[in-house]
Formats: C-alpha cells, sequence, structure tokens
C-alpha cells in the first residue's frame, strides 16, 4: 500500500512474516535523487511488494539513496540489493557494528551464551538461525556506507533531516526530524500500539538506561507527526512518550514483584512475567519468542541491578534476588 503524506513523502506498507508484526512501514522522500527510509526485509512479499511500489511510484531503483534507521532484518533487510545498484547507505556505526557482528558469527554466540547463562532448557536454539537471514548481512563495508551521529544533516534537495540518535532498541538506533514540518520518523523507537522490545544479553550493556533517556530526548523534539516504522502514523508523541514511559515503571515493578518469591533465573522471570503475543503458556511460546522475552527481562534486571535494587549470582546460569534496598521504587 502507498500513501501520500505530503511533501513529497510516500508511507509504503509491506508485508513481512513475522506473526507478531505482519508489516512494517518504510518512506520515500521523493526529490530529484529519492530518500528511501528503511528497506524492508528480504523475503519475497517484501521485495516484491517494494519494488512494485517503487515502479508505481516511478522510481529508479539505481537512482536513490537509503537511510536505515536499525540493523534489524525488517529494516535493513535489502540494504545490499541498493548498495549494489548504486545507493548511499546511512547508517550509525554502532548498529553497523552489529552487522560485523553478525557477519562473523559473533552474535550468534553471543546469543548462545545468553540462553545458557539465562538458564534455558527446551528446544535447541539452532533453529533460530536462517541463511535468507544471514545473505542481507554479507555486505562491506565501502566508501557508499556513510556513517551518522546525532545532530548530523541529510540533505534532499530543499528538505533538511536532522538524525536523532536514539539508542535502546538497538546500540544505535537512528532516527529522522524534518524540522520544517515536524515529521519524525520513528523507526522502532516510538510506536503507536506496540511497546517496542528493549532487550540486553551482556552485562556490559543498559539498553533500557538508554532507551528510556532517548525517550525523555525525543519528548524535547518539535514533533507534529510520527511516522513510525510498524502501525499507524500519529500526531501526539508526548502521550505516547509518557504511556512508554509508565509501561516500563509497570515492568520494573512487576519483576520486583517475581523476585519477592525468591531467587529466579532470568528465564524463569521472563516465564513468570505478562506478555501480549496471544500464547499465555511460557511452554507454547515460540522459541523466538521465548529469547526475546528473556532479553526484556534482562535489560529491566540490569537496570534494577543499576539502581542497587536487585542482586545476581554470576554463576554458570545467572541467579537474581532482591537486594536489601528493594523496598525502593525504582525510577525510569
Amino acid at each position: 500500500m502507498v500513501e501520500g503524506l505530503g511533501r513529497g513523502i510516500y508511507r509504503i506498507e509491506l508485508p513481512i512474516p513475522i506473526e507478531s508484526l505482519k508489516s512494517v512501514n518504510v518512506y520515500i522522500v521523493m526529490k530529484e535523487r529519492p530518500l528511501l527510509i528503511d528497506t524492508g526485509m528480504n523475503a519475497k512479499e517484501c521485495v516484491d511488494a517494494l519494488f512494485h511500489a517503487l515502479e508505481e511510484l516511478g522510481v529508479d531503483e539505481s537512482g536513490l539513496d537509503v537511510f536505515v534507521t536499525h540493523f534489524h532484518i525488517d529494516h535493513f533487510g535489502n540494504a545490499k540489493t541498493f548498495l549494489e545498484r548504486g545507493a548511499s547507505l546511512y547508517i550509525s556505526e554502532e548498529d553497523w557494528n552489529s552487522v560485523d557482528r553478525l557477519k562473523s558469527g559473533l552474535l550468534r554466540k553471543e546469543i548462545l551464551e545468553f540462553l545458557e547463562r539465562g538458564g534455558y532448557v527446551g528446544e535447541d536454539p539452532s533453529t533460530l538461525f536462517s541463511r535468507e537471514i544471514d545473505l542481507a548481512y554479507e555486505i562491506e563495508k565501502s566508501e557508499s556506507v556513510v556513517f551518522v551521529r546525532q545532530g548530523d544533516i541529510i540533505r534532499c534537495d530543499d528538505s533538511q533531516f536532522e538524525c536523532i540518535s536514539t539508542p535502546g532498541h538497538t546500540p544505535g538506533h537512528m532516527t529522522l526530524l524534518l524540522r520544517q514540518s515536524g515529521f519524525y520518523f520513528s523507526g522502532d523507537h516510538l510506536l503507536y500500539r506496540i511497546s517496542p522490545t528493549v532487550q540486553a544479553r551482556s552485562d556490559a550493556d543498559n539498553p533500557l538506561k538508554d532507551y528510556l533517556l532517548s525517550l525523555k530526548k525525543v519528548s524535547d523534539l518539535p514533533i507534529t507527526l510520527v511516522l513510525p516504522a510498524h502501525g499507524p502514523i500519529f500526531e501526539d508523541a508526548e502521550r505516547r512518550i509518557q504511556e512508554l514511559l509508565r509501561h516500563h515503571r509497570v515492568r520494573l515493578a512487576e519483576i520486583l514483584s517475581i523476585l519477592a518469591c525468591g531467587q529466579k533465573t532470568t528465564c524463569e522471570i521472563a516465564s513468570l512475567m505478562s506478555w501480549d503475543i496471544g500464547e499465555r503458556d511460557w511452554a507454547a511460546f515460540p522459541l523466538a519468542q521465548k529469547l526475546f522475552a528473556m532479553g526484556e527481562a534482562f535489560a529491566h534486571l540490569k537496570y534494577l541491578e543499576e539502581q542497587g535494587l536487585v542482586g545476581c549470582r554470576r554463576d554458570k546460569v545467572y541467579r537474581w534476588s532482591l537486594s536489601t534496598s528493594s523496598a525502593k521504587s525504582p525510577s525510569p
């Protein structure tokens, strides 16, 4: 589906084979050299819909540039194709490093180690990995790959897009603000109905802290319209920001309540948290959803640990418990 939004900007909704999402929005800015914001997934139905939409709009796919909000497959999946056809690719250096870790197999190793430390026992985790997905990341750094940082400007004829760094959903999640209109291309940072996943797998990371700080940064922007990567476009950014802050306060309190019953592994905590994915029984969760849930639980546990509200015994399997100061309330 192609929808005109004015100022030469179009939303293209693409089908993706991810049951919990069903579709992804990419955007194209129709200027002398068009700018495509995100590329969709490298699955046939998504690729066919994307190139049909570009043809419908009269876009020469060899004559555009690409901005990728983050490295996840439903956003980065066709970046390689456009690079090979002459596009410049704008992406944060942090998320390009994640592409390198995927390509090298390091990210796969990190996931397997995280599941083991988290106390996961069950289906063979090697089923999480797909050769089709791997192919999207077999891409080399070249002069056409341009790293962008907070405050950088991407010029598209008379339109100036300001890069707004919003780490949390990924380490280098990057969004765009068109200040002339207040249009904010939020990627997965702000979504209308969905709470973006914020996952941690490493002791060195505190992505929930990053995400909450990013929400507060975006709260100060002159946004008139949010153009997200999933779901409908919406106007009231501040309302949604406050809803997401409340959501994470509830999540943090829920984990403290779970740990009030005694020491638990990351997997055990995730299995006792409330999830809105259809399946209510943890045993029936698909393996990928269990991984995401454990990553979310770990991100919230890391945040609580930094605030001194929980502690962790870091043996081969991590075991979490309340600290003596857990009577305090978490403060996102």
